[in-house]
């Protein structure tokens, strides 16, 4: 796995949010993933991709202003980091079950084994202890990106209800009686009722904006101009805000993933780092 070690030695060393990113460090990395990762002889082809390289794909995508058309593979890859925490949070459990057994066993046994350090007991029940909280950081990202997309979407220019209404219909499907096709982001897969009830607020949240919208620009577009032009105005902007911000996204998706990026490679060198 020389290539594995190598990239991630590169990541290391990338600084994806500074104002001019080196270009021949990025430009080594995108060669060594042509060359040697996507090979089809690699063995990465069917495995899900690091940690590193997701949280550097994240990054990438953040650092420059978010545009409706990135917004579904930064969900995409939020949704694998993700299932890297609830991963690291897996190992996170078992180890401290078994911690716990063979401490208890340890003291009754002349041959006893090797346990956990204080230190590292106590990073994985932090891990424990704060799975609840970062994971409605993440249902808060997942809502936010999705409230953001939808906002983008319907006040391009120019507007296209086609691409609104398929995008709509991906991250509401509950909200369209007369959808025909079943097309699920992955982000959806695994969300709980409470988490999927927040989701589809952000629907209804989504459906008012645009009936409110389209009322207010009916009211103020002046003669002959058409709707979507009304939407580029500043006096529409002004009162129909964006969601959120950039800086507030980038904000709290980095936060995220500094947790993921932390508690992966704290579990990762404690138990699998012979893995790769």
């Amino acid at each position: 796995m020389d290539s594995l070690r190598r990239l991630k030695d590169l990541l290391a060393e990338l600084d994806v949010e500074q104002t001019h990113p080196a270009k021949r460090d990025h430009s080594l990395f995108y060669r060594i993933i042509k060359e040697e990762i996507l090979s089809p002889k690699s063995p990465f082809i069917k495995r899900v991709p690091p940690i590193e390289f997701v949280i550097y794909a994240i990054k990438n995508i953040v650092a420059a202003p978010l545009s409706s058309s990135r917004i579904p593979d930064l969900l995409h890859l939020l949704t694998i980091a993700e299932f890297y925490r609830g991963r690291t949070l897996d190992y996170a459990r078992n180890a401290s079950t078994w911690n716990g057994y063979y401490t208890k066993d340890n003291e009754q046994n002349e041959n006893a084994l090797v346990c956990l350090s204080a230190t590292e007991a106590a990073f994985l029940k932090k891990l424990e202890n704060k799975n609840t909280a970062f994971r409605k950081v993440y249902i808060a990202i997942l809502c936010t990106c999705c409230q953001l997309d939808m906002h983008l979407l319907w006040t391009a220019s120019p507007l296209s209800i086609t691409d609104f209404l398929v995008r709509f219909n991906e991250y509401f499907p509950s909200l369209n009686e007369y959808r025909n096709i079943e097309s699920n982001p992955i982000f959806r897969y695994g969300l709980s009722e409470e988490e999927s009830a927040k989701l589809q607020d952000i629907g209804l949240t989504c459906c008012e904006f645009v009936q409110d919208s389209v009322e207010w620009a009916m009211e103020n577009k002046g003669d002959g101009q058409r709707l979507h032009d009304v939407f580029q105005g500043e006096q529409f902007q002004e009162t129909f805000r964006r969601p959120c911000q950039d800086a507030q996204i980038y904000s709290l998706i980095k936060f995220f993933l500094d947790h993921v990026a932390l508690a992966a490679k704290g579990v990762n060198e404690m138990f699998i780092q012979n893995e790769d």
